[in-house]
């Protein structure tokens, strides 16, 4: 994964973000991704792959997650004990896909 992948989309939606909330085991972080997934159910075979590199701590990442019609690298950052934490998904920069984020977010939240 290149990491201009994360130019725009992440710094736009963490932006966004309030303060840090912790959520509780099994609640939903984005479409059938759930906190506190272990890393085992993130098989390579279903084409999640290492990123580590790119991000610096336990991630796993997985291209084409689709979100409002787009597709999207999906980082997958896990606990030290292997547990699902964080879902960020990132593509190249475009002015039109930005402006479709953020109202969808807008509408959204």
């Amino acid at each position: 994964m290149n990491n201009n992948l994360f130019v725009g989309i992440v710094g736009a939606m963490s932006a966004m973000v309030s303060p840090m909330v912790v959520a509780e085991a099994g609640a939903r972080l984005f479409q059938n991704w759930h906190y506190g997934q272990h890393i085992d159910e993130f098989p390579r075979s279903q084409g999640y792959y290492d990123c580590k590199a790119d991000v610096g701590v336990l991630t796993l990442c997985h291209d084409d997650v689709l979100f409002l019609q787009s597709s999207f690298t999906g980082v997958f950052t896990f606990s030290n004990e292997g547990k699902l934490a964080s879902i960020t998904v990132a593509t190249y920069f475009s002015d039109d896909l930005y402006i479709k984020l953020m109202g969808a977010l807008t509408r959204n939240f």
